[in-house]
């Protein structure tokens, strides 16, 4: 695309490629001409985004509880395993978290926006559409997220049934935003274009394809090492947030409840779905973040959870590094020496 000055439709070879939409193509495009067609100028726009996605929740965190739990947010979104990965990467998830991550935040800047309620909401929704534009109809997922929300929170008939009819009106911003170019790529590559919704969204869905599939647990597991080394931590979370709940202390504010419902949301859809990658839990993680963030916000200094999940932390950390190590020593074609070092400073 670069060599031919091709702005408008992806290629691979020299042939039509519209297995992800444009935006991936349009940002690495540009960085290819700041600093060049090579592996600097691929990898950076996954590193930018990946950066401005730790800014995003920390902005969340600031908004839905304190600047400490912000801090604490975007620290464990920046090391943890998956995304820390996954942004080192030319992949097109790194632009739907972003996009996703700034229609949430916009989101929650409305409710207490007074007049400019309805300008945050648009905002919000375009840059829903910008996730369109760079992942495809799942990056729809945030209104579903605030409708299902909106629906726990609100208990007057009337005012869900206000709140869905506002949701759906303003999908169609996201829609209006990448219509353009989706019409234009069916203009002049129909069968690709079809193929994508028919193939690369739907049917992937229904049934696997080269051989990315799994049980229904993968993502659990995916998620554990993904978050790492976060993982026992969010376990904390989770078994305080059960005792809560079963000590009646429980109550459904507007923070655990939206990222409960988009962790679950998302988890549960991926879960069903047959094609299964690990990079498909990416938008969840940020959610995990910012609850774990507010986990440790929140922590008694006397909590039995800390040392517990913290030894446990040290000790899988260990493993790894002793790991790494014998792949070294056994199987030294397969990893280097180096591959030791951030497992044995996280260890220490």
């Amino acid at each position: 695309m670069q060599n031919a000055d091709e702005w408008m439709i992806p290629t691979l070879d020299n042939h039509p490629f519209i297995e992800k939409p444009i935006m991936l193509f349009w940002v690495t495009r540009v960085s290819y001409l700041v600093f060049g067609a090579n592996e600097g100028g691929a990898r950076f726009p996954g590193a930018l985004f990946g950066v401005l996605s730790c800014v995003a929740v920390y902005l969340i965190g600031c908004s839905l509880w304190t600047a400490r739990t912000g801090f604490w947010s975007a620290l464990i979104l920046s090391t943890s395993l998956l995304f820390a990965g996954g942004h080192r990467l030319l992949l097109t998830d790194p632009f739907l978290v972003l996009f996703s991550l700034l229609s949430l935040l916009f989101y929650i800047y409305s409710r207490s926006a007074g007049r400019l309620k309805i300008v945050h909401m648009l905002i919000s929704y375009f840059f829903i559409g910008l996730g369109v534009l760079s992942k495809g109809p799942i990056a729809l997922f945030p209104a579903g997220i605030y409708i299902v929300t909106e629906w726990i929170l609100r208990k007057n008939a009337r005012e869900r049934a206000g709140s869905i009819f506002t949701h759906l009106t303003l999908s169609i911003l996201p829609v209006m935003v990448a219509a353009p170019w989706f019409v234009y790529s069916f203009e002049v590559q129909t069968d690709a274009t079809t193929k994508f919704f028919l193939m690369d969204n739907l049917h992937r869905f229904l049934a696997a394809s080269e051989g990315h599939t799994g049980p229904m647990f993968y993502h659990v597991l995916v998620l554990f090492a993904g978050f790492f080394p976060w993982s026992f931590f969010f376990i904390a979370w989770l078994a305080a947030d059960w005792r809560n709940r079963s000590t009646q202390m429980f109550t459904q504010d507007f923070p655990s409840v939206i990222l409960s419902v988009w962790t679950a949301v998302l988890f549960i859809f991926f879960s069903v779905s047959s094609h299964k990658l690990p990079h498909y839990m990416m938008p969840v993680i940020p959610a995990m973040a910012l609850l774990t963030g507010n986990f440790f916000t929140n922590l008694d200094a006397k909590s039995t959870l800390s040392p517990v999940f913290a030894r446990l932390t040290f000790v899988m950390s260990a493993a790894l590094t002793a790991a790494a190590g014998s792949v070294y020593i056994f199987r030294p074609q397969y990893a280097s020496i180096g591959l030791m070092i951030p497992f044995a400073l996280l260890t220490a």
